[in-house]
């Protein structure tokens, strides 16, 4: 039977494919698979014809999402700054603290610890969260207590990413983790706005160039200088973006869609 290169493509770079490489692989410091399992690797492989059309079908969807990928990855906020705005030091309009530095001692149950590789695409993600006792939660928390309407960030590692406290279903502490509290200064959604736009991430990236480890401090932060206007404009400004982020949520959401199409195409070529 013939095999078209595409078709091929696209069953090879499926996740049953990887799968099957893994369980088949041998070898611990380095996996290795064998030349002779791959010879005699069954695919199904249905009229040339039919191939082609699959190929068409499959590459369609890899455009969407490739499209829609675009979209998620390089978008960010952008906030067009009049010249008749003040520009203020965030420090002084906001509250600028970060979680501790120490290490408290992890336990099986009690309270979570949130750190950098728990803010995810501006949302807190308590999958592999660590834990504390309430004493070191007391501890961590008179110096920095997380309130519904403050803003927390990473700041080592990974910066930038911050993440709006929208509400408090479990209590939580933070560590190595930038906290900007809530002022009536400023509103909390514009404020997350401007620190995840590309002005302020260009300046953590200039901030951290040439470090090993990515890094901005508290000091930066509480001088980083920002457009403020006045509170109605903040307002403005919130909605407009917001209206951008839904778009982009849209586009999330294509990706997955189009995700399970093709999975669902592939797994459908079995049954031929």
């Amino acid at each position: 039977k013939q095999v078209s290169i595409n078709y091929l493509f696209h069953v090879l770079n499926t996740d049953l494919f990887e799968d099957n490489c893994i369980r088949a692989s041998s070898g611990v410091a380095q996996k290795n698979l064998s030349t002779e399992w791959l010879k005699k690797y069954q695919i199904p492989l249905p009229p040339i014809e039919l191939q082609e059309q699959i190929v068409v079908e499959l590459d369609g969807y890899a455009n969407i999402i490739a499209g829609a990928k675009q979209i998620t990855q390089n978008w960010k906020p952008q906030i067009t700054i009049d010249p008749d705005w003040v520009t203020v030091k965030l420090g002084n309009v906001c509250d600028v603290r970060d979680g501790t530095h120490d290490s408290p001692k992890q336990v099986q149950e009690g309270y979570p610890l949130i750190t950098s590789k728990n803010i995810k695409d501006g949302q807190l993600d308590f999958t592999n969260v660590s834990y504390i006792s309430e004493d070191d939660f007391k501890k961590v928390s008179h110096r920095s207590y997380v309130e519904v309407g403050d803003i927390i960030m990473p700041m080592i590692g990974t910066i930038g990413g911050a993440c709006l406290i929208k509400s408090k279903a479990t209590e939580f502490a933070i560590k190595n983790v930038a906290l900007f509290k809530k002022s009536e200064k400023i509103l909390p959604d514009y404020l997350l706005n401007v620190l995840d736009s590309e002005l302020v991430a260009a300046m953590f990236e200039n901030q951290s160039a040439g470090a090993t480890q990515k890094f901005v401090s508290l000091g930066v932060l509480r001088g980083l200088e920002i457009p403020a206007p006045p509170i109605a404009i903040q307002k403005q400004i919130v909605e407009k973006i917001e209206a951008e982020r839904a778009l982009v949520n849209s586009a999330q959401k294509l990706i997955q869609i189009y995700e399970q199409k093709t999975k669902e195409t592939i797994a459908k070529l079995w049954q031929i």
